[in-house]
């Protein structure tokens, strides 16, 4: 059996591994357009505070991969996928055979409209390994960062960067705050409180209008009239999805790669799997794009499974949980299946302590939790086991259950 993996991700290098598992015999080729072997990149945060080094990130190495006959071809990028004949077209001129074939290519950062060739301190990303090595050495050097994007990564970017206690942060976001299709105001009020006592400073429902050069480095004007010297502008304000290898295939994208409960698209032998999957989930009832590590390396996991010959729907709980300015958020489950049905949706919030809580059919489908972690663990697994919670939060277990 020959399998071919787009994507050395999570989600790749989780299937890869699953496969050399399942098969010790069968060939397997991971094909990435990055040069790096595998690594973490929710650990970047972290190598950005100084938390820990750069070999802490790394997870694999070349010679990891050969221990585990796995083809893995970094630095080479997918061309085109002949569905017909079951070939990828790669750009170092090789053609790659496969039988079953796994697009886990992920996303990349949505460029910025101000933007410009050789810039880097105009616009720079947060999502490799090479962006937070830049971080760390333009941050050392600056008085005044602006970090564009209210969504997770302009977050790890302020608190990272605040975390370095190097330059003053700037925090500008399009919407009224942080994560507003996740978080409602209550919640968005708590982040703020927690941003500004870590010393950044929140610029909320504004953008970048204009930039100009300046003695400082850059003289930036929004949309309401402020203006703005900085060293340094950082950005997180998306992600577009790496699709143009998929739509070779005959694949829609919508945005990212719409696949079954068993991460199958609809052209025979290819998979999806990873932030780019938009798999059809039986839990809810509706197709979901999960974004997380844990979710990633679950789905690689099942999708393995399946391109092997199994038959099993990916039905892990997806997790989000981060650092929030000294202290935690976590995002589980479906937080938006509450809202979209009409169903139940219950809060608690005590100082900066807050619970969002979303059931559906009398049943707990998603939580947002600020504050302590405790109990996480708890509403993860009534989530999965689908434990009737009907007649509302009191019979979901509170902070003291472990």
């Amino acid at each position: 059996m020959q399998y071919v993996i787009l994507g050395n991700g999570a989600a790749g290098n989780s299937a890869a591994e699953r496969l050399r598992q399942n098969d010790p015999h069968a060939s397997i080729a991971l094909v990435c357009a990055e040069r790096h072997p595998h690594y973490s990149r929710v650990a970047l945060p972290r190598f950005v505070r100084g938390q820990i080094t750069e070999d802490k990130v790394m997870m694999r190495s070349v010679e990891s991969y050969a221990k585990l006959n796995i083809d893995a071809q970094l630095g080479v990028k997918a061309l085109g996928i002949n569905a017909e004949t079951k070939r990828v077209k790669c750009d170092d001129g090789r053609t790659l055979a496969y039988d079953k074939l796994l697009i886990a290519t992920g996303g990349r950062p949505r460029p910025s409209a101000w933007a410009q060739p050789g810039d880097d301190r105009r616009s720079l990303p947060f999502q490799t390994v090479d962006d937070a090595r830049a971080i760390i050495s333009l941050t050392s050097e600056a008085r005044h960062v602006l970090v564009v994007g209210g969504g997770f990564i302009g977050y790890e970017l302020a608190e990272s960067i605040a975390f370095r206690k190097q330059a003053k942060v700037t925090w500008m976001m399009r919407g009224p705050w942080f994560l507003p299709h996740v978080l409602d105001a209550s919640a968005g009020a708590i982040a703020r409180n927690l941003a500004e006592e870590a010393g950044v400073d929140l610029i909320t429902n504004d953008e970048i209008e204009t930039i100009d050069k300046s003695s400082a480095g850059y003289r930036v004007t929004t949309r309401s009239g402020r203006r703005l010297d900085v060293d340094l502008i950082a950005q997180g304000i998306g992600i577009d999805y790496h699709t143009e290898v998929a739509l070779t295939a005959g694949l829609v994208a919508a945005p990212g790669i719409r696949t079954d409960s068993r991460l199958r698209t609809p052209v025979q032998d290819i998979y999806a799997a990873g932030d780019i999957a938009l798999f059809y989930n039986e839990r809810t009832g509706r197709y979901t794009q999960t974004g997380s590590w844990d979710s990633a390396i679950a789905q690689g996991k099942t999708v393995a499974d399946n391109m092997a010959g199994g038959d099993a729907p990916f039905v892990d709980v997806s997790t989000y949980t981060t650092s929030l300015f000294g202290s935690t958020l976590a995002v589980l489950g479906d937080v938006h299946a509450g809202a979209a049905r009409g169903e139940k949706i219950t809060i608690e919030s005590d100082g900066d302590d807050y619970r969002q809580f979303h059931i559906v059919n009398g049943k707990l489908v998603g939580a947002i939790l600020i504050g302590s972690p405790k109990g996480r663990k708890r509403f993860i697994e009534l989530i999965r086991t689908e434990v009737p919670v009907s007649a509302g939060i009191e019979e979901v277990p509170r902070l003291n259950v472990a």
